[in-house]
């Protein structure tokens, strides 16, 4: 065997995990363009190997597998009862499959006219108006200082055991501003593993079309689409995401987080494994550090 074949030839053990992942891909091109309640929509799929940071302070370690001798969970089957139609902003409410039998889900928070913040959710120098979560104004003395304020959802259990997730979210960014999502995976809601920053791709190929292909409207459309994480076969039960709303010194605008919404997906068609034991999250944002 020369060289160039012992570097192109594929372990046998790895083939299982690669495919799964080559699935993830071709699934998520229509995960956010499809109509809800019936297919995914479409999405652009960076896999979580290897997402890109803004900068090398900002970087946050990527997803990583976990051992495949872990124990065996079955998928979540779809029972008629739990099958539901998704309205507008609200969550899926139940389990649905797309023509490869994958379960899939989401989950939505709306910011917007709310009274208060949402109950469990943590908020820090933020504030509620009509259109969202904002920043306040700048303090007495503070105006040419950078502003940065974040909210963090509380611990949200999937309705079936996931090996990848897919952020989008409303947002209104002036200039000299921005936002930055961060997502949490854990196996038993009390070990979580880190944070991993979803980079947005409202420029590529996820980006989200006004109308269906049959001509009605997207629910979707103005979503900025965030980069999709993924574990091959390694499953996850709990999740919880973090937002970072910044601006720039000297600016008195402010960026707006109007609304969340979290897809997620089994698609190891059973033969995933429940992750045993996560690396603990670090602490804070990576603004903050």
């Amino acid at each position: 065997m020369t060289t160039n074949q012992k570097k192109t030839k594929k372990s046998p053990s790895t083939l299982p995990i690669i495919a799964i992942i080559a699935v993830i891909c071709a699934l998520a091109v229509y995960w956010l363009g499809s109509r809800p309640g019936s297919m995914p929509a479409k999405n652009n799929s960076a896999i979580a190997s290897a997402p890109a940071a803004p900068s090398a302070q900002n970087s946050i370690a990527p997803a990583t597998a976990e051992n495949a001798q872990q124990p065996k969970v079955k998928s979540k089957t779809l029972s008629p009862d739990a099958q539901s139609s998704i309205e507008g902003l609200e969550d899926s409410g139940g389990l649905l499959f797309d023509p490869e039998k994958q379960p899939r889900a989401f989950k939505t928070q709306d910011f917007r006219n709310l009274s208060g913040i949402p109950s469990g959710f943590t908020v820090n120098n933020l504030e509620l108006s009509e259109e969202g979560l904002r920043l306040p104004p700048p303090n007495p003395g503070e105006e040419n200082s950078p502003r940065m304020g974040t909210i963090e959802s509380p611990v949200d259990m999937f309705e079936f055991p996931s090996n990848a997730v897919s952020p989008i979210w409303l947002e209104k960014l002036p200039e000299g501003t921005d936002i930055f999502v961060e997502v949490s995976v854990s196996a038993n809601g009390t070990d979580w593993g880190m944070w991993h920053w979803i980079e947005p791709d409202e420029h590529g190929t996820g980006a989200i079309s006004e109308f269906f292909p049959d001509g009605s409207p997207n629910p979707n459309y103005g979503y900025i689409p965030g980069s999709q994480l993924a574990w091959g076969l390694t499953q996850w039960a709990y999740v919880r995401y973090r937002v970072t709303l910044y601006a720039d010194a000297g600016v008195e605008d402010t960026p707006l987080l109007s609304s969340f919404r979290l897809y997620y997906q089994d698609s190891t068609l059973g033969e995933g494994h429940l992750a045993e034991k996560t690396e603990q999250a670090e602490p804070g944002s990576p603004l903050s550090k």
